[in-house]
């Protein structure tokens, strides 16, 4: 694997030093969270998804009776 560096919490995106808490709560958290949910989470598309979920089967007694297993088939169209 190649090596990575992460990037500093405490410099904002114009590479300016964090140094109190109303920058971070006001800048750095903000470009944070954003940065999180396009990179890991992607984007929803703006158009309506048709969706259909459907209980394909139940099983009360999984996990030696710990637990209730459900399989689920959705669909997006």
């Amino acid at each position: 694997m190649g090596d990575y560096t992460l990037p500093d919490p405490l410099l904002d995106k114009k590479g300016q030093k964090i140094t109190n808490t109303s920058a971070w709560e006001g800048i750095r958290r903000n470009e944070i969270l954003q940065d999180f949910s396009e990179l890991m989470y992607g984007q929803m598309p703006e158009f309506a998804v048709n969706q259909k979920a459907e209980v394909i089967a139940v099983r009360k007694d999984a996990l030696d009776g710990l637990g209730t297993r459900t399989i689920i088939n959705l669909s997006f169209f």
